[in-house]
């Protein structure tokens, strides 16, 4: 399978911050599916679909944009002993982004708001806590010590940083890679649950919605009755969609995952009869949007710089 290629001149982590923080969810919206195709039909279709996408030319001046983004995560643990719960341990992290381009004037800004929560419960009592923290970030081109640098602005500290040294001639270039980069990191969340062959794409249902639309999805419930110490069964349920529509592309992931335990006979601190839930929960929503925009670049006279 084909993928976008993501070249390494920033180490960005998609202009979003990669902190993970707690708060609640948001399960991504999907478009329609269209129709239901083979694993080598969506393959193929894909492959091709990723050669003509807008992306794909390193070379092109994609213009202004509009990346938003929408992340969330929880897991949550649970061991009870009959109708005792013996320990509970809840966590969410939630990640909301916006980050917009301004070719005209080689200018992006970058703002991210996180959030969340962890809270733990067991024989003793019970411990909570909860993080929150905005961030505004400016990526422009400018001269740090008689060099030409990429510059990562950031607007709360009042700092600065040299990201990339390079030349004023090559700044289409590195501009349009800030956008190609956080598609690459995007599309990689699309494909990482997404089969490698037909052998392992016998759970999965591929579709194909005018060869612009491509989703894939699986529910699967597995047992594991192996052991002589426990009973453990499985449940998995992953939507994947990339919708590669020049000027307005999406990507959106849902990860379900169940798993429950029950012990059969004693075996480290667990009793017979002891059963542990482990849940986690894993939504992730790009859109990529064509907008004029006009952004300008910060005045870095108050700004400090750092190494």
């Amino acid at each position: 399978m084909k993928t976008i290629r993501c070249i390494p001149v920033v180490a960005l982590a998609a202009l979003l911050s990669s902190c993970s923080l707690f708060g609640g969810m948001k399960a991504p919206t999907f478009s329609k599916e269209g129709e239901e195709v083979t694993y080598g039909e969506f393959e193929e279709a894909l492959d091709e679909a990723l050669e003509y996408c807008e992306f794909h030319d390193e070379e092109s001046n994609l213009g202004d944009r509009v990346i938003k983004a929408s992340i969330s995560q929880m897991t949550t643990d649970i061991w009870k002993r009959g109708k005792k719960e013996i320990s509970k341990t809840e966590m969410q992290a939630t990640d909301i982004g916006e980050s917009q381009f301004d070719y005209s004037n080689y200018v992006a800004k970058s703002t991210d708001e996180v959030k969340g929560s962890e809270k733990n419960t067991n024989q003793e009592g019970e411990s909570t806590r909860t993080n929150n923290a905005n961030y505004e970030n400016y990526y422009q081109f400018g001269t740090i010590n008689s060099s030409y640098y990429l510059i990562l602005v950031n607007a709360k500290t009042k700092e600065y940083y040299g990201l990339s040294q390079t030349s004023s001639n090559a700044k289409d270039f590195m501009f349009g890679n800030l956008i190609r980069s956080t598609f690459s990191y995007a599309y990689y969340s699309f494909s990482k649950y997404m089969p490698s062959s037909p052998l392992t794409a016998k759970d999965y249902l591929f579709f194909n919605n005018n060869d612009t639309v491509f989703t894939y999805s699986e529910n699967k419930e597995d047992e594991d009755k192996n052991s002589s110490f426990f009973n453990r069964s499985m449940k998995t349920k992953i939507k994947a969609q990339v919708d590669l529509t020049n000027k307005k592309q999406a990507i959106r992931l849902s990860y379900e995952y169940k798993e429950e335990t029950e012990y059969k006979k004693d075996y480290e601190s667990y009793k017979d009869g002891d059963i542990v839930t482990s849940e986690e929960k894993y939504y992730l929503e790009y859109s990529f949007t064509a907008k004029d925009l006009t952004i300008n670049a910060v005045d870095l006279g108050d700004y400090t710089l750092r190494q």
